[in-house]
C-alpha cells in the first residue's frame, strides 16, 4: 500500500489547489494549424508555427479547446503582421493606418468545445514573423506567433 495522507493534509492540498468554479469556462488546449491547398481541390493541414509562402493556397489558423464552454463567445482577435498587407479583405475588421494590423470581433459558437479561426495569405503579403492575439472578457487570453518562409 501507498503512504497515507490525514485529511488535515488533503484539505491543505485542496485549498492549495488553484480555484476554478464548477461549471466556469477555461482553456484546455490550443493549437496553430496551417492548411495548403493540393492540385486535386484536397487541402493538407499540420501543426506548425512556419506558414510558406504560397498566396492563395496557404492558409492559416488557431484553434482553442475550452472546457465548459459558454454558447457563445463574443471574441477579439488581433492580426499583427511584420510590414503591410497585400490586400486584407476581411469585412468588418478594422485595419491599422500603416495596414500592418487588423483587430476583428467576432461571435463564435464552439463546436464539441472547440473554436478557432483561419487566415489564408495573398499576393503581396509580407514575410517574417507574424502574432496572432485572442482575447474573451477576463478568461481567455492567448497569442500565436508563426512565421511566413519563403517555400
Amino acid at each position: 500500500m501507498g503512504p497515507k495522507l490525514s485529511l488535515a493534509a488533503l484539505l491543505l492540498l485542496a485549498a492549495s489547489a488553484p480555484a476554478v468554479a464548477a461549471g466556469e469556462p477555461r482553456v484546455i488546449g490550443t493549437d496553430f494549424v496551417v492548411w495548403i491547398a493540393q492540385k486535386d481541390g484536397t487541402e493538407l493541414s499540420r501543426s506548425t508555427t512556419t506558414v510558406p509562402y504560397l498566396p492563395g493556397r496557404a492558409c492559416f489558423g488557431w484553434t482553442v479547446e475550452i472546457e465548459n464552454p459558454p454558447d457563445f463567445l463574443a471574441l477579439r482577435e488581433t492580426l499583427q503582421l511584420p510590414g503591410p498587407a497585400g490586400s486584407w479583405g476581411a469585412p468588418g475588421s478594422t485595419v491599422s493606418p500603416d495596414s500592418t494590423a487588423a483587430k476583428t470581433d467576432r461571435i463564435l459558437t464552439p463546436d464539441d468545445g472547440r473554436v478557432g479561426s483561419r487566415w489564408c495569405l495573398v499576393e503581396g503579403d509580407p514575410l517574417g514573423q507574424h502574432r496572432i492575439d485572442i482575447s474573451v472578457k477576463d478568461w481567455l487570453r492567448e497569442s500565436f506567433e508563426f512565421e511566413v518562409v519563403a517555400p
